[in-house]
């Protein structure tokens, strides 16, 4: 909604914003003041939503493997110096292998994630 407001510039009389005379009636001047304000109502209507996601980490053990992996670690290195020569030396090799492919199903990483839409 909008209102417009003239006054004579020099008098400042207000003049009719409807029949606006060329010259002020009151003191016969022809500059003008216009005011116009303009009014408007605005509504904002929004819809919020909120989304939590947890992420939770933890390495689990296999307690029996991690311990075998542990020994052959240790354990290879002395067979292979009892066993001195190329039987030592294939024998810390295949246990070596051996523990290459048991270490990762003894310790592994579990990622659990939840997630809520309110």
């Amino acid at each position: 909604m909008a209102t417009k407001t003239i006054r004579c510039s020099n008098c400042n009389k207000y003049l009719d914003p409807i029949n606006t005379p060329q010259v002020c009636p009151n003191c016969v001047s022809d500059s003008k003041s216009v005011a116009i304000s303009v009014h408007e109502n605005i509504s904002i209507k929004t819809k919020e939503t909120i989304h939590l996601k947890s992420i939770r980490e933890f390495y689990e053990n296999n307690h029996v493997l991690l311990a075998v992996v542990v020994l052959i670690t240790i354990c290879s290195p002395v067979f292979g110096f009892f066993l001195i020569g190329m039987p030592g030396v294939i024998l810390g090799l295949i246990l070596g292998i051996i523990s290459f492919y048991l270490g990762p199903h003894a310790v592994f990483k579990v990622r659990e994630i939840k997630e809520v839409t309110k």
